[in-house]
């Protein structure tokens, strides 16, 4: 026994790295691996000499923006000018691709393509991935409108779809409309359309999502729709269970 008991014991100590005592063993995740809570993501902070793992509030979830606010947000456009006629047409691209709104600001002139009978949206998506969403007929004839008014339907395809603004002189300028402008041109719009401040260009990403799944349209169609390489994604941003669940609590009998 004193013989089968050194060998095991020697064979324990042979594969077992050397363990230094001088430092206690992490127990803290790695912060790539840990997935965002709700409204906060993780974040190490070092306090008292020692890393903690905490959660920074970031914001609350992304807010479902309803179908009759979307349609009184873009009937209260007023469309007497170029400027009002480029947010309407960026706000039906949102409304109607449900695409992020960094691949609407990048979008060009020769994103645009024409099929004949049928048109079409080029989007480049995060990842280097390239998608294209038809445009219906509605979005067909605002980006016309918008086109026509600012003179830039025949120019070099490699140039920005959308142009920024010379707000004072309500005229557009050769610049490319920013991602972040045109998230200020939102909160703008929602406040002339007396709509809570709270949406984002991402609510409509919601929404799409949440209405088509609602329709009963196939998960995997509205998985390409939305850009997603995983239909969980796409399954997150659906609020159909969040309804689901209100109805069940509501019918707690305490």
């Amino acid at each position: 026994m004193g013989f089968l008991t050194f060998w095991f014991g020697l064979a324990l100590t042979r594969s077992s790295p050397p363990r230094s005592f001088s430092r206690p063993p992490s127990t803290t995740p790695h912060p790539a691996r840990l997935r965002p809570l709700g409204g906060t993501v993780p974040r190490l902070v070092r306090r008292r000499g020692a890393l903690e793992l905490t959660h920074v509030l970031t914001g609350q979830a992304t807010v479902e923006i309803s179908v009759e606010q979307a349609r009184k947000l873009l009937r209260s456009l007023d469309l007497g000018h170029v400027v009002g006629l480029r947010d309407r047409a960026v706000l039906g691209v949102l409304a109607y691709t449900g695409a992020r709104v960094g691949a609407v600001a990048r979008l060009r002139l020769g994103d645009l393509r024409n099929f004949g009978e049928q048109r079409a949206l080029r989007f480049r998506e995060k990842g280097g991935k390239v998608r294209e969403i038809p445009v219906r007929h509605d979005l067909d004839a605002w980006l016309r409108a918008y086109l026509d008014a600012a003179g830039i339907a025949g120019q070099d395809g490699k140039l920005a779809l959308f142009r920024a603004a010379d707000g004072k002189r309500r005229q557009l300028t050769p610049a490319g409309y920013r991602a972040h402008s045109m998230r200020q041109m939102l909160k703008r719009r929602l406040e002339d359309a007396g709509l809570p401040h709270l949406f984002s260009p991402h609510s409509f990403r919601v929404a799409v999502v949440t209405d088509l799944l609602n329709q009963n349209v196939p998960l995997e169609d509205v998985q390409y729709l939305a850009g997603h390489s995983n239909p969980r994604t796409t399954q997150i941003y659906d609020r159909r269970r969040r309804r689901v669940t209100r109805n069940i609590v509501e019918r707690i009998s305490i």
